[in-house]
């Protein structure tokens, strides 16, 4: 029955829309809980969906106040779409995300500039693009701003998006106190990196400065260079034979829209 009630609704669709995809909020492949919000009674599994063209709109109200949690649910949601034959050119995720969902789920409303944060780290783990759940103060001009941002660096890295794998062992963060992401194409690699206390500070104001050490490694005889993407016209930070050994950052609210990630491409060094 839901099958057939699905395959009407997508025919419904085209006839009005030629090409238009239909997907289901909160329909996602990792463990094939398709929609909606990731039920246990699977009415439309992921196996359905995916069928019929849909694309992966999983729902992450309930881990936006942990990025760490996120961040491993969105590299995982990735691996599981591109299991199921949706990787390359065609993957297209979208994670549903929220300023307010947090408050019902896991104590909090976001900061408007904790949404750079999130987003930046969606993005790192395997996400396309962005659903977006409106509901009260979605009207700050903080939240569009942090949006707005992370979207800007994310366009100019979307081919390492659409087409890459998420690099599991490229950045490593030897402080213990931050997430450290990235997703990687043909040597080049997009990396956030996350304080800790992004999520675990619970007031309005801005977290306190976080003193982060990582290293990347790329696997590459090749040098390498390191480019700030938040601050562009900084100097790339050269690194030779395809690694970039222990750097140390003071992450604070200070840069762009106030989200305190950074954000870089790890790339092969210019000639």
């Amino acid at each position: 029955m839901a099958k057939s009630w699905f395959d009407q609704l997508i025919n419904a669709t085209y006839d009005v829309s030629p090409g238009t995809t239909t997907a289901m909020f909160g329909g996602w492949a990792a463990d094939n809980k398709g929609c909606c919000s990731g039920s246990k009674l699977g009415i439309f599994d992921w196996r359905m969906l995916s069928a019929a063209g849909s694309w992966s709109v999983p729902a992450y109200y309930n881990c936006a106040k942990n990025i760490r949690l996120i961040a491993e649910r969105m590299a995982r949601e990735r691996r599981a779409v591109e299991a199921s034959g949706g990787g390359g050119a065609t993957t297209t995720i979208l994670p549903t995300i929220t300023p307010m969902g947090a408050t019902a789920f896991s104590g909090g409303r976001l900061r408007s500039s904790e949404l750079f944060d999130v987003t930046i780290q969606l993005f790192a783990n395997g996400a396309t693009g962005l659903s977006v759940f409106t509901e009260q103060a979605i009207d700050d001009p903080g939240i569009l701003l942090a949006w707005g941002e992370a979207i800007s660096i994310a366009a100019g890295v979307e081919d390492i998006l659409v087409n890459g794998t998420v690099g599991w062992d490229c950045a490593t963060v030897h402080s213990g106190n931050a997430v450290g992401s990235s997703m990687s194409l043909e040597g080049r690699h997009f990396v956030a990196i996350t304080p800790d206390i992004v999520s675990q500070w619970g007031h309005a104001s801005a977290p306190p400065p976080a003193t982060v050490s990582f290293s990347l490694k790329a696997d590459s005889p090749s040098a390498y260079e390191l480019r700030d993407l938040r601050s562009p016209s900084k100097p790339a930070v050269r690194c030779p034979a395809g690694r970039c050994d222990k750097q140390t950052l003071t992450l604070d609210s200070s840069v762009g829209t106030g989200g305190m990630s950074a954000a870089f491409l790890f790339a092969p060094a210019a000639s």
